[in-house]
């Protein structure tokens, strides 16, 4: 992972960062509405205040050693999409803050930039592709048959970037100045960049990185657009293992795949589907704590690591959080960590969110002392009902009244049982009403929306010092390769919706607290356990 390091700060006159919105202690959860919003986001935020908020835009799996892994790079962004550029980093950061001036962006020669935007600028190409021709079957094709004389879809991809791009941005100048400069590039080296480009795109893979549930639907054509071109994109170059762009994308759009692709058998074939692990979430809280300590001056710079390792990261995670937290459901005590991140799904805004309420129960503790026991419970009691509202939202298109619908007909359930029990003791009682016929009608549909959400997941044997303390569950929702649960199969419910829900809490259909097999790959479980 890079290293990150804290920005000096600018001259009050110049300090973006102070007017940034971070005003909760690790930040606030991005919610944006549209594509606009995330590109804004990225850039100003990243010029404002560079590598501080890493969490946010990082580079994953681009380990030494990690084979085909090493290949795929992700730039996540808060609870949006965003295409990443082919660069570092800290490159495109420092490329973005002092290689282009704003207000002159249009004469910057092209070759200083080209080679970090290009993906970039191919995906606006793509996205003007698409409303021009709506009907056109092959992006390859038309690239192949570009020139630079084509300054109609150039021009509407500059207008694009101009209408929905926040005119205060960077992004409308370095936009602007770069299709600009395309076009009054000669014919060789257009042709050069788009052989270049091609080349690159035909032997990748489709990575799509699930992350925040938030309720999306493309309402503007030119969400549409974007979308449609990565899909089709995903078909049109080459035969095998590409991909266009890697592309970050809120869970519930996964399931919505299918209804934006002209061939979902073909792309389906060719996605990698990455998710963020505990230790990487972990890094990630303590960079955005970090950094909303030394916002407000609580902290110098000097005090924030590097956080290149766990170690690191949970040494400055224990100056601020109790070490463990007795769980009185079950009499034992939790790895503080484990405790909070097993009651969200894994993803970054659940996580921030989960951590703000838990500063919040903490007034006047924190952050002079670690954050007790009982703070920490009530902090994580307190958000998990807005969580699951927001699961529900972000599938009410998919799953209409799925959260009406599990809270009258799961409530009787324990916190585990086998599969049959979905249909004996839920689907043959559900009521012939209207408002839930979509599931009288279809039980796999039903088993679908429980998997699909995350709600229930299945058990899996691994050896794991936290089978001492849990049982590990294989949650994986939105993926296309269902958990396809045997008869035999224990299904446990997801931490986060046994309140909301009212699950029974039966011990001895459930002797230990659930966790997601993906934090088993969490090393050094004693760490966790170590007093302040």
């Amino acid at each position: 992972m890079d290293t990150i390091n804290l920005p000096e700060p600018l001259p009050d006159d110049r300090n973006e960062l102070l007017q940034l919105k971070w005003d909760l202690p690790f930040g606030n959860a991005l919610s944006t509405e549209s594509l606009k919003g995330a590109l804004r986001y990225v850039y100003t935020e990243c010029q404002a205040f560079s590598e501080a908020i890493d969490p946010i835009y990082r580079i994953i799996m681009g380990r030494k050693g990690s084979g085909k892994s090493a290949l795929i790079k992700r730039i996540c962004l808060g609870n949006e999409y965003h295409f990443k550029v082919r660069c570092q980093k800290h490159e495109l950061i420092n490329w973005i803050k002092n290689s282009i001036p704003v207000s002159e962006s249009e004469n910057v020669p092209i070759e200083s930039y080209l080679d970090e935007c290009k993906y970039f600028y191919w995906l606006l190409i793509f996205a003007e592709i698409l409303k021009n021709n709506p009907n056109l079957k092959s992006v390859k094709s038309f690239l192949n048959h570009a020139s630079p004389s084509d300054k109609g879809f150039l021009g509407g991809v500059q207008e694009w970037a101009k209408a929905n791009l926040n005119s205060k941005s960077i992004t409308v100048s370095v936009t602007a100045g770069l299709i600009t400069a395309f076009v009054k590039r000669d014919g060789s080296t257009f042709e050069k960049a788009k052989e270049e480009a091609i080349a690159f795109l035909n032997d990748k893979k489709l990575v799509i990185l699930i992350d925040n549930l938030e309720h999306y639907l493309f309402k503007t054509q030119h969400q549409r657009n974007i979308f449609a071109a990565l899909l089709l994109s995903a078909v049109d170059f080459g035969d095998t293992n590409n991909i266009v762009v890697k592309c970050f994308l809120p869970s519930e759009n996964y399931t919505q795949l299918e209804k934006y692709s002209v061939n979902w058998g073909k792309i389906s074939q060719r996605i990698i589907v990455l998710r963020w692990t505990a230790k990487e979430l972990l890094i990630m809280l303590c960079k955005r704590l970090g950094f909303g300590l030394y916002k407000e001056g609580l902290i110098d710079r000097s005090d924030l690591s590097e956080f290149d390792n766990l170690d690191q990261a949970l040494c400055f995670w224990n100056r601020y959080f109790s070490a463990k937290v007795f769980n009185e459901a079950f009499g034992i005590n939790e790895p503080v960590v484990f405790y909070i991140l097993r009651h969200t799904q894994l993803t970054p805004r659940q996580s921030i969110q989960l951590c703000n309420s838990i500063v919040k129960q903490a007034s006047g503790i924190f952050p002079n002392k670690p954050i007790p026991s009982e703070k920490i419970r009530l902090g994580v009691k307190n958000f998990e009902e807005q969580l699951c509202k927001e699961v529900f939202s972000a599938f009410k298109d998919t799953y209409p009244n799925a959260e009406e619908f599990c809270r009258e007909y799961l409530r009787e359930l324990a916190m585990s049982f086998r599969i049959a029990t979905i249909k004996a003791d839920v689907y043959e009682k559900i009521s012939n009403t209207d408002k839930y016929k979509i599931y009288r009608e279809d039980s796999s549909f039903l088993e679908c929306m429980l998997f699909e959400l995350g709600i229930i997941g299945v058990e899996k044997s691994i050896e794991s010092p936290l089978l001492e303390i849990y049982n590990l569950t294989q949650f994986e929702p939105n993926q296309d390769d269902r958990l396809n649960p045997n008869k035999n199969s224990n299904l446990f419910v997801h931490p986060m919706f046994i309140h909301k829900i009212n699950f029974m809490r039966d011990k001895e259909a459930c002797s230990k607290p659930i966790c997601p097999i993906q934090m088993a790959s969490f090393p050094k479980i004693t760490t966790l356990f170590e007093e302040n």
